[in-house]
């Protein structure tokens, strides 16, 4: 049931409040943690008053995530923060796999700098990758794990699409496994594994997890018996997760015929596979050799699995977070339901993934000079940390360290598993500040020939103050629960013939028709941004051509981004909205984190909303809205989904009163999407009187407020004009909300995904609360926001002249939609077109509602190819000088032709 709501406390003077709450300070003694509190209300209180504020006394209550917990910092991301603050000259840090030269610098790989240049030069358009991404990029990638001759690939039966690297691919895969197994399914992780592969699982629902043997102690080796042995006894249909190559923790792999038993045991218990596959080509410096359990599964054994698929580690592209989600299936039908449901994953996760990183790996693997160049340096890197392997092993033996240490050099990839305890390791980070992760793994691309003794001379020096005690064999007989299921042979049909097919998305679906149409004279007024000319204006802004210049020629490394997102980007993309002289940004009272655009942002807010906000609470939308806005909420389990009243369909106006009403009418602490500016789909926006009145009723209500952000600028080519909600929230009404922003239509940055959820708080406190749970949400999604795009907005906002460049854009930008406006309606009224159509021309933004039936649409699309959305929504910017005439001339027929049918 939705919370009740309090009884209101008898209305007082904001300056009886304030002198109250002195009073109560004064009275706290040495109850410090209250006092700060109560310190905090009186700030809030005296904003108010200063601005003048006429709101209701006594409904003021302390921020709702001051009770908040902060989420501890991220096991491996932690200790790196604690490596970075070090001021040890001789620190040295084996914590995150990011490789590093020998003299520990970041290493852009040639490659991958040629193939930027080239996108950059060739100034390519930033419209919306398609849902699954770019589809070269995808085939690409699948054919360089199973090869350009499989079956599976040619015949069509893979499922494929984009991800946010593989952490981005595990949570689609996750995601998918929750919505069609029970949540009761077991997962099967390998004892030890990467820590975040529980995480994700949980994350979306799962809770039976248990440990498959993998490391023995003893011999500091794979123990394949035990292995075998826990995924024979586990229950059918167990989801296995198996490590492609170079197995993250511990380096060991299983050897061929290892491989081949796993697979038919994994074939006979119809267990669902996922193959990690975070560095192939970078574990022996062989892409085929390194790819060969994935072959040896589909073509030998044919078993149907998941590979999610990273280019962090064997491209150097950590930053740019552009993996591979991909779906082997037994059947072609199979693959297409499988991308179905992935399409509607990815689009209440962040709607479309980033273009960039998918266009850097496309260019390589297509061109064979680059395609050549990067097997060459992944080579070259791959021997360089077999060189440190056998360097760490023989310092080790030089000094003489207790144990044998001939496993450091039959490990592969970037891993060691040392088999150092927790107290050996503390030794290490505390008395040496040589950096590592409690469970005893080290990178060995942070080992160097300058500080590889230094290193070895810490270990055995830990192992002195803390010797180890003689290994014990791991048992996991404990963990499993024992089932009397018949045993059957898989369908040779596969596990997913009978998977429904989803239904298309209602804007790009309606796209994909558009698409379709092989007419010349079709017009697009559903999605306008596929990167045509424009009245001969490219779409890609000058500043932002600009700027992809000045970043190519800086040739910036490609290194992990902080979880949250750079801070020069947050807070220049909250400065954007609230004002550089923000009360809440100056007092560190806004957590705020990168996102995948407004898609990203939204999906972020609803996350953190869905785990410490009743999942019964209303969420409460405008009618009509944005058709991905309650499907956002809804994925992450809101089902109360409501909708207040907004659009006047015969006056053709916002119904703000009735919003008004229906806001005090829902239930207190009720979620409300808000949308600052230029509504979509009306067109239609309050004036800022009557956002002051729903900026109260929502303060008295305490709902819990989302300003949607997707069009600042857009709407009247002011961006100050256009954030003045936000700022009336903040600074007179003194609300706590969450603003999401989008970057796709200010700076035509649609493929590029990249945005920012800001949490306006009454509180520092309770900002750090929300900021460390939002990492912990998106450490589990993506791991970290891509760095391109924030590159982008940072340098445009951040360097005076480009900054003024795109504001004369984005002015520009949203004239030429009012001049499309007006040009529209004097045709409609030269034509006599029965209707008053004016209503058109006090629209902001890109979207307007037309009013058009829905039969009115469908014969739109089918007499005169112009396509609109079923509701009737209009994207403005599709329209030009040209079309103009023949979008009029269709409207006319549509409307008189209702007209003659009336008769």
């Amino acid at each position: 049931m939705a919370p009740t709501e309090e009884p209101k406390k008898k209305a007082g003077t904001l300056e009886e409040e304030v002198m109250e709450l002195r009073q109560q300070l004064q009275s706290m003694g040495s109850r410090a943690s209250e006092a700060d509190q109560l310190r905090e209300e009186v700030k809030i209180l005296k904003r108010t008053l200063t601005a003048g504020g006429n709101v209701t006394s006594g409904v003021w209550k302390r921020s709702w995530a001051e009770e908040l917990p902060e989420a501890p910092p991220d096991a491996i991301f932690g200790v790196a923060a604690r490596f970075r603050s070090d001021p040890c000259p001789q620190k040295a840090d084996l914590v995150v796999g990011a490789y590093r030269t020998d003299d520990g610098r970041p290493y852009l790989l040639p490659s991958v700098a040629e193939a930027e240049r080239r996108l950059a030069d060739a100034r390519l358009k930033k419209d919306y990758a398609p849902i699954l991404g770019l589809h070269d990029f995808c085939v690409g990638s699948a054919g360089l794990v199973l090869g350009k001759d499989s079956p599976a690939l040619n015949e069509g039966r893979v499922a494929m699409a984009q991800s946010l690297s593989g952490t981005g691919a595990l949570s689609l895969v996750a995601n998918f496994y929750a919505r069609f197994l029970p949540l009761q399914t077991q997962i099967m992780l390998s004892n030890p594994t990467w820590a975040n592969h529980k995480a994700i699982f949980n994350l979306v629902g799962f809770t039976n997890f248990v440990n498959y043997s993998y490391w023995d102690p003893v011999t500091r080796g794979f123990n394949y018996e035990g292995m075998l042995k826990d995924l024979q006894r586990a229950p059918q249909r167990s989801i296995v997760v198996l490590h492609l190559c170079a197995h993250n923790p511990t380096g060991c792999d299983p050897t061929l015929d290892q491989w081949r038993n796993i697979g038919k045991v994994c074939w006979e218990r119809r267990h669902h596979v996922v193959f990690d596959s975070a560095y192939q080509g970078y574990a022996t410096g062989d892409l085929e050799r390194d790819a060969w359990p994935a072959r040896l599964f589909e073509r030998e054994i044919g078993v149907e699995f998941c590979v999610t698929q990273s280019y962090s580690k064997n491209m150097g592209l950590y930053g740019e977070r552009i993996g591979c989600f991909s779906y082997i299936c037994k059947t072609k039908s199979a693959a297409v339901a499988i991308e179905d449901q992935i399409k509607v994953i990815v689009r209440r996760l962040y709607s479309n993934p980033p273009v960039h990183g998918a266009r850097l790996v496309t260019a390589i693997l297509n061109d064979p000079q680059l395609r050549a160049q990067w097997e060459t340096e992944l080579q070259a890197m791959s021997k360089r940390i077999q060189q440190m392997r056998k360097l760490l092993k023989q310092a080790l033996e030089d000094l003489k360290v207790p144990g044998t240490w001939g496993h450091i050099v039959s490990q592969i990839g970037m891993f060691s598993f040392t088999g150092l305890t927790p107290q050996q390791v503390k030794v290490m980070i505390d008395d040496f500040h040589v950096y590592m992760l409690g469970s005893g793994r080290i990178s060995m691309a942070g080992v160097t020939t300058a500080n590889v003794a230094y290193i070895a001379n810490a270990i055995a020096e830990s192992i002195k103050r803390h010797p180890s005690k003689p290994p014990q064999p791991a048992e996991n007989d404990t963990y499993y629960i024992q089932h009397n299921e018949p045993f059957r042979l898989p369908s040779p049909l596969g596990q997913w013939t009978q998977l429904p097919r989803a239904r298309a998305d209602p804007i790009f679906g309606a796209y994909d028709k558009f698409v379709k149409d092989p007419t010349d004279d079709k017009v697009n007024l559903v999605l306008v941004a596929d990167g045509r000319n424009v009245d001969n204006a490219p779409l890609l802004l000058l500043s932002v051509a600009q700027a992809e210049n000045r970043l190519a020629e800086a040739r910036g490394q490609k290194e992990y981004m902080p979880i949250d997102g750079p801070a020069d980007f947050r807070v220049a993309s909250c400065k954007l909205i609230l004002g550089d002289d923000s009360p809440a940004l100056r007092e560190g009272r806004v957590a705020s984190c990168q996102s995948l655009s407004g898609t990203g942002a939204l999906n972020l807010v609803a996350s953190l909303f869905s785990r410490f906000v009743p999942i019964e609470t209303h969420v409460v939308f405008s009618d009509p809205t944005w058709s991905n806005h309650p499907a956002i909420f809804e994925f992450v389990g809101f089902k109360n989904i409501v909708y207040h009243r907004y659009w006047d369909q015969k006056k053709k106006a916002a119904n703000i009163d009735g919003m008004i009403e229906d806001l005090k009418k829902f239930p207190s602490r009720s979620i409300v999407v808000l949308q600052l500016c230029a509504h979509n789909p009306t067109g239609a926006d309050p004036t800022q009187e009557q956002w002051r009145r729903i900026g109260k009723v929502c303060w008295e209500k305490r709902h819990f407020i989302v300003l949607d952000a997707a069009y600042q600028g857009y709407a009247t080519g002011d961006l100050v004009r256009d954030a003045w909600p936000a700022r009336v929230f903040e600074r007179e009404i003194g609300l706590e909300f969450a603003i999401t922003q989008s970057y796709s239509k200010p700076l035509g940055l649609y493929g590029e995904r990249i945005g920012c959820l800001a949490y306006v708080c009454k509180s520092a406190r309770a900002a750090r609360a929300i900021q460390s749970q939002l990492k912990t949400i998106v450490r589990r999604v993506y791991s970290n926001p891509p760095l391109h795009g924030a590159r982008i907005v940072s340098t445009i906002l951040n360097d005076p002249d480009l900054r003024r460049l795109w504001e004369r854009e984005l002015r520009g930008m949203a004239e030429r939609v009012q001049v499309m406006k007006a040009d529209l309606v004097a045709e409609l009224q030269s034509l006599g077109t029965p209707g008053d159509w004016s209503f058109l021309k006090r629209h902001v933004g890109m979207f307007s509602m037309t009013g058009l039936s829905l039969a009115q649409i469908e014969r739109l699309r089918s007499k005169s190819h112009v396509y609109l959305l079923k509701n009737g929504r209009l994207s403005w910017p599709g329209l030009t000088r040209k079309t103009v005439p023949q979008v009029a001339r269709g409207i006319d027929d549509v409307v008189r032709h209702q007209e003659t049918a009336r008769l």
